[in-house]
């Protein structure tokens, strides 16, 4: 008993502040490489916790933080498959061309008093209920699913909504299933205080605004059918969920899942991740396919506009527009037109060409490896605080984007 006594206080002094070293089987490095030719700033870095844990001699379910030179990293802990546990670490760093950067994840007594970060994200989905009264109630949910199209006035803001700092999205919880823009002057959050429908007020106070009317377009970035000649809308299921699968202060992840969708004479099943992470004006969509989709062709893209139109494209793979158009249905009480720029990108095994329908410029998109595709969004407002003044300045941009978001970076695990 003095033994183990005697183990468990070296074990835990080893893990105080200040120690020259940790104790052996207590602490994994995680060195992140970045390969790219180019600096990246707030780049995205995911983990598995077992990759971790499974090296942890000492590991006994306790609490595991990440440091970098004995100062804790700002970190997201996730359960990505919904089983109750955790099974991801999300982080982001700054990292020079060709930089190395290792990090230490490493257990800590349950005495340290982990930080408490800035919450820079956020997320909703809430149930609209109209009462005898004509009052409305409303009540936040993780998922909320139909067999039927009838959930787009049954959710509040007509689906679920995602924030970062620069931009927030809605995916619009009907057929269409289309991916809306709000708008932000300033870097902040702001879909808690405006939802969405910004008041007079409140855009002389300098908040935000919706600034897209999708109609029956792709939007930006939104996972759409390919008829062969146009993007198509989701017209036949068996059950549409929408679902918040981390409500984070560091990233959102957003699932669209589809059961028995008729596609193309067969009933498919599609999951459609949107991952966004904080400072990030882009969102990570993964679409997750059934077996039988193996072979077929999907799509996704931008919008066109009906005002000073400009498109651009880069190697197949890159699709962005910048124009200008009302945002409003209603053009006399929203008598402005706004100017966006919106572009999605893909890496080359999922592309299957550019294409163009009367509504959108498109990228076509086929599954690849474990019947997956993942592409990235993003979108744009002329009235941003230092933003982009000109498309051509916003469309090299987007070609930094692409590079950027195409080229993960390494990351390797190691104990001495």
């Amino acid at each position: 008993m003095k033994i183990k006594l005697l183990t468990a206080a070296l074990f835990i002094s080893a893990l105080c502040f200040g120690a020259p070293k940790y104790n052996p089987g207590s602490f994994v490095y995680i060195d992140v490489e970045n390969k790219a030719d180019f600096a990246r700033t707030d780049v995205p870095v995911v983990v598995k916790i077992d990759s971790i844990t499974s090296k942890l001699k000492h590991y006994t379910n306790q609490r595991i933080c990440l440091f970098i030179n004995d100062k804790e990293i700002n970190t997201q802990f996730d359960d990505t498959d919904g089983d109750g546990k955790k099974d991801e670490v999300a982080f982001m760093l700054n990292l020079k061309a060709g930089q190395k950067q290792r990090v230490m994840a490493r257990i800590v007594p349950t005495s340290y008093n982990v930080k408490n970060y800035e919450q820079e994200v956020y997320s909703v989905l809430m149930h609209r209920t109209k009462n005898a009264d004509n009052t409305e109630t409303t009540r936040p949910d993780t998922a909320i699913s139909s067999d039927k199209d009838d959930m787009y006035n049954k959710v509040y803001l007509h689906g679920m909504v995602f924030e970062s700092g620069p931009v927030a999205y809605r995916v619009y919880f009907n057929n269409k299933q289309t991916i809306d823009v709000y708008g932000k002057v300033k870097s902040r959050l702001e879909i808690p205080i405006t939802q969405w429908h910004t008041t007079n007020k409140q855009l002389s106070e300098g908040y935000g605004d919706d600034i897209l009317l999708v109609g029956n377009s792709v939007g930006v970035g939104t996972f759409k059918g390919w008829s062969g000649s146009e993007a198509i809308h989701t017209e036949a299921f068996g059950k549409r969920t929408q679902r918040i699968v981390s409500k984070g202060h560091l990233r959102n992840i957003m699932e669209l899942e589809l059961n028995d969708w008729e596609y193309q004479g067969q009933k498919i099943n599609a999951k459609i991740r949107y991952t966004q992470y904080a400072r990030h004006r882009d969102v990570q969509v993964d679409v997750f396919l059934s077996d039988n989709a193996k072979g077929m062709s999907f799509c996704s893209g931008v919008q066109k506009f009906p005002e000073d139109m400009r498109f651009s494209s880069d190697e197949n793979n890159l699709v962005a527009m910048w124009g200008k158009g009302f945002a409003q249905k209603d053009t006399v009480k929203h008598p402005n037109k706004e100017t966006v720029g919106m572009a999605v990108a893909i890496a080359p095994e999922y592309s299957d060409g550019i294409k163009e329908d009367p509504l959108n410029q498109l990228i076509i998109m086929k599954p690849g490896e474990n019947n997956s595709i993942r592409y990235f969004f993003q979108a744009f407002w002329l009235k941003e605080q230092n933003g982009f003044k000109t498309p051509d300045e916003y469309f090299n941009y987007t070609k930094q984007w692409k590079k950027n978001v195409l080229a993960p970076v390494s990351v390797t695990f190691s104990t001495k």
